[in-house]
Formats: structure tokens, sequence, C-alpha cells
């Protein structure tokens, strides 16, 4: 009896300080994704194509035969094309475009053609230059796309300058694109990642009623999410167009498991089992429906990595990799947090309030079906 009592301490112990240990390996890999992971989406011109895909294979053979560099196109709209002002100030901007080191050539009615009639005559230059409308003028620019963060800011830190009611420049181009793209990616990134943690907190807080409970969840999926995003870099895999928000994927498949482990733990409780062993109980409880499931999103991830498309692939690459470890992550870390919770605490509970599908959770409906319909107000801005 007194061996085993011993075994009790040293296993309530363990316990005790299991949650605090996981708390500080969060820490940890928090510190080591800030230093070793690059956060910000890549998107290239050719980031729909494979590199194994045959027309990303032909335009690469084009490139190295003819120079790679891409193209950027500024359309200048004004009332009168022709206008001596018109044509200073798009000599004023082909100038300073042309300043800028990764350019190569700028071409453009002040630089080009002799003037707007020599350029109207002549069937090249009209088709170049000259937009159908007559009210506008391109301005074509060859450029190297090594540094493309760094030649939009500087091309738009110039047309900020020239832009004017009666001078207006619209940018195009394959690097603009691919340049907006980034940026828009990297606010979703931020935006939906932490809108889904507050969020998942904020539910799972009031479905569960435990501050412990919670932190638990938070603390296994942030773990899964970071664990997710070190492994990926470790392999030199970066973010991409359909992976900047894997995240919030990896999140939700970690939180999957972790709910139905909690409710299996809450009709332990209620059973009046050991409970000291009970976020063990549970784990072994929910694991086989757990790692089937897992098995079917991985996949069904893994199923993209046979198309042809690089977003996809990526998608997949990174997809079953975090449903596998969102998988171990749940399984090796959240019973720490139920054991931290207490098993009598939550008998209490079970007792006062019923089995858990049985309470009536008609606050959290009523502010759900308003929140969704404030939050379709905005569907008229989805273009």
């Amino acid at each position: 009896m007194t061996e085993k009592k011993h075994r009790r301490k040293r296993d309530s112990r363990g316990r005790a300080w299991g949650h605090w240990l996981l708390l500080l390996l969060t820490v940890f890999l928090l510190g080591l994704v800030w230093t070793f992971v690059d956060l910000k989406p890549h998107v290239d011109e050719n980031f729909f194509f494979s590199s194994h895909d045959p027309i990303a294979q032909e335009s690469d053979k084009i490139d190295r035969m003819f120079g790679g560099d891409s193209q950027l196109i500024l359309a200048v709209a004004a009332p009168d094309i022709s206008s001596p002002s018109y044509l200073e100030r798009l000599g004023r901007l082909t100038d300073q475009l042309d300043s800028i080191p990764s350019v190569d050539s700028v071409e453009s009615l002040a630089d080009g053609p002799k003037n707007e009639k020599d350029a109207e005559k002549s069937p090249f230059w009209t088709r170049l230059l000259i937009a159908e409308s007559g009210h506008s003028s391109n301005v074509v620019m060859f450029a190297s796309t090594r540094n493309p963060q760094e030649l939009i800011n500087r091309i738009e830190a110039i047309v900020a300058q020239f832009n004017a009611r009666d001078f207006r420049i619209e940018i195009a181009g394959a690097p603009y694109v691919a340049e907006m793209i980034r940026r828009n990616l990297l606010h979703d990134f931020q935006v939906f990642s932490l809108t889904a943690f507050l969020l998942f907190a904020a539910v799972m807080l009031v479905l569960f009623r435990s501050l412990k409970l919670t932190l638990g969840m938070l603390v296994t999926c942030t773990n899964a999410v970071l664990a997710t995003l070190l492994i990926q870099a470790a392999f030199g895999k970066k973010i991409g167009v359909l992976t900047a928000n894997l995240g919030t994927i990896v999140f939700v498949i970690a939180l999957s498991h972790l709910v139905y482990m909690t409710f299996n733990w809450q009709a332990l409780a209620g059973g009046h089992l050991d409970s000291g062993h009970l976020g063990s109980q549970a784990r072994q409880m929910t694991l086989p429906a757990s790692f089937w499931s897992m098995v079917c999103a991985s996949l069904g991830f893994a199923s993209l990595l046979i198309v042809p498309a690089k977003p996809l692939q990526e998608l997949g690459v990174g997809g079953t990799l975090g449903a596998v470890v969102a998988f171990a992550c749940a399984y090796l870390m959240y019973p720490a947090f139920l054991d931290w919770a207490g098993a009598v605490q939550r008998k209490a509970q079970y007792k006062a309030q019923g089995p858990f599908w049985q309470r009536r959770f008609l606050w959290i409906c009523v502010i759900t079906i308003l929140a969704s319909a404030a939050l379709s107000l905005g569907l008229p801005r989805l273009r």
C-alpha cells in the first residue's frame, strides 16, 4: 500500500507540472518560429505552375534564351494626351522610372517615338503606346524581378508623386499582380489567424465553462500550428498562395480532436471513475475514432499531390503534415490539461447542469445567429 501511495504521489506531481512544461514549450516554439520561419507569403509570376509542368518548362527555356525580364505597363490617362503639359509630365515620369536600378528599359510617348503624332502614324507605336480610346497612353517597362517587393514599392512611390485628377496612373503586369496577391495574403494571414484564435477561445470558454480547459485547447492547437510551420521550414517549404491560412486549418483540425476528447472526459467524470487518470482514460476512449479521422483527412490532402497546380500541391503537403502533427499534439499534450482541470470540479458541474448534450444553449444560439447576420452585411463587398 505504501508503494502504491508513493507511485500515486509521483504521478500526481508529474501531472501537476505537465501543463506548465507545455506552456514553456509553447513559448519556446514561438521563439523558434519567430527566429527561423519566414511568415510572409511568397508569390511569384509563375505561382500557379509546378516546376514539372510542360508549360512552365517551356517558359523557362524561352527566358534562358531571350532573357527573363518581366513587363510592367503603366496606363496614364488625361483629357488630352497630345498636350505639351501631358508630354512634359510623362517625360519626367519616364525618367524617374528608368532610374530604378532593376529597370532595364522604359518606352513611352516621351521616349521612343518623336512625338504623339509620330506614334499615331506608326502601327507599332500606336498599338504599343496609345489606347484605343485615345485618352490614355502606356508606359511600358521591362525590369528584373529578383526583388519584386522593392521594385513595386519604388514604382508605387513614383506613381504617388505624379498621380493627379488630370494625370491618372494605373499599374498592370504580372509582377504587380503577384505583389498585390502577396500583400493581401499577408493581411488575411494576420487577420484570420488572430480572429480564429480569439473566436474559438471564446466559444470553447462558453461551451465548457473552464479557463483551464480553454487554455489547454489554445496551447495544444497553437503548438500544433507552430510545429507544422517549423517542420515545413526545415524542409525548405515556404508559405504560398493556398498555405497562407494553413495555420488556421491546423488549428481547427487539432481543435476537433480536443472537443471529442473533452466530451468523453466529462462523461467519465459523471460516471464517478478514478479521478486521477481521467485524461488518460479519455484519450484511450477517443483515440481509435480520432486516428481514423486523421487518416481520412491526411489522405484527402495527399490527393492534392498528384495535381499539376503548384498551389494545390503546396496545400497537399502542408495539409497532410498538419493533420498528422495536430493529431500527435492533441494526444500527447491535451490530457495533461484535462488532469489539471480536475475531475472533482467537473463532477459537481455535471450533477448541477446535467449531461453536456442535454443543456440548452439558447443564448449562445441567439448570439451566433445575430453575429452571423451582422457579418452577412459585408457580403455585397465580395466580388
